[in-house]
């Protein structure tokens, strides 16, 4: 599982914290600091408008990291 830092160089604290930054970004091309496997990487990528959502977005959604304490 990844996990988004940065959003143009911006710290990212939550998930809605990064929807807000992608969508301000428009169509404008944007970079993305994510750890994986507990490696920082830097991903280029550009959001699309998603008429379902109403906003610019990259496509990634949300995780639950214990799905077996719903309940």
């Amino acid at each position: 599982m990844d996990r988004v830092l940065a959003v143009n160089g911006k710290s990212m604290y939550s998930f809605e914290n990064l929807v807000v930054e992608v969508a301000l970004c428009g169509s404008r091309p944007l970079s993305l600091i994510i750890e994986r496997n507990g490696e920082p990487r830097t991903i280029e990528t550009t959001p699309r408008y998603s008429p379902q959502d109403g906003i610019y977005t990259i496509g990634i959604e949300m995780a639950l990291l214990h799905p077996d304490r719903i309940g």
